[in-house]
C-alpha cells in the first residue's frame, strides 16, 4: 500500500475509536441526561436520516465541486465540533442538535472519502486495499467498544467524551498530514523538468 492509503486508514482508525466509544452504551448515556428509550430512538433516527439526506445532496454537489480534500477536512472538523458538543449536552434537545452536526459531518465525508480513496488505490489492489480499510475500521470500533465501557464505568461519561474528542483530533491531524504529503507529491509530479543544455565541444 502507498503512503496516502496508509494515512487514510490510520485516520479512519482514530475516527472509529472516537465514534465507537459511546455506541454500545449510548442508551445508558441517554438516561444520564434525562432521556429514555424514545429519546435514544429519536436521536439515532435524526442522525441517520440527516446523514442519508445530506449524502444524497452532497454526493451530487461534491461530484461537481472537485474539492475532495477540503470536504474531507471539513468533515473531520465538524466531527470534532460534534464530539465537543457532547460536553454541553444537558437534555434531549441538546443531544438532538449534536446528532444533526455529527450526521452532517458523516454525510460530508462518505462520498468524498470513497472517491479520494478509490483514486489513490494501487493498481490491481482494489479489493485488498478496500478490505484493509474496512477491516481496520471494524477493529477500531471493536476496540473502542471495550474502552468506552471501561472508561464510562470507572471514570464517567465526561472523561469518555474527552477521550472521544482526543481520538477525533488525532484523526484530523493525520488527515492534515496526509493532504500536505499528497500536495507535495502532486507538485513534484507536475513540476517542469529541467532541460539539460548540451555544451558544444
Amino acid at each position: 500500500m502507498n503512503k496516502i492509503i496508509d494515512l487514510l486508514i490510520v485516520s479512519s482508525f482514530f475516527y472509529g475509536l472516537a465514534a465507537g466509544l459511546l455506541g454500545p452504551i449510548y442508551a445508558i448515556y441517554v438516561q444520564e441526561i434525562g432521556g429514555d428509550i424514545l429519546t435514544a430512538g429519536y436521536s439515532y433516527a435524526i442522525f441517520t436520516i440527516i446523514c442519508g439526506v445530506f449524502i444524497l445532496l452532497l454526493g451530487i454537489w461534491e461530484n461537481r465541486s472537485k474539492h475532495e480534500e477540503k470536504i474531507i477536512l471539513l468533515s473531520r472538523v465538524l466531527a470534532v465540533a460534534g464530539f465537543v458538543g457532547y460536553l454541553f449536552v444537558t437534555n434531549p434537545m441538546d443531544l438532538f442538535l449534536v446528532q444533526v452536526v455529527l450526521g452532517i459531518s458523516v454525510a460530508f465525508v462518505v462520498p468524498a472519502f470513497d472517491s479520494f480513496y478509490s483514486r489513490h488505490i494501487d493498481k490491481n489492489k482494489e479489493t485488498e486495499e478496500w478490505g484493509a480499510w474496512e477491516g481496520v475500521y471494524q477493529i477500531s470500533l471493536g476496540i473502542s467498544a471495550v474502552i468506552g465501557a471501561v472508561v464510562a464505568d470507572y471514570f464517567g461519561f465526561k472523561t469518555l467524551i474527552w477521550l472521544m474528542i482526543l481520538f477525533a483530533v488525532f484523526s484530523l491531524v493525520v488527515i492534515c498530514f496526509m493532504f500536505i504529503k499528497n500536495k507535495k507529491r502532486v507538485n513534484k509530479k507536475t513540476a517542469p523538468k529541467k532541460r539539460r543544455i548540451k555544451r558544444k565541444t
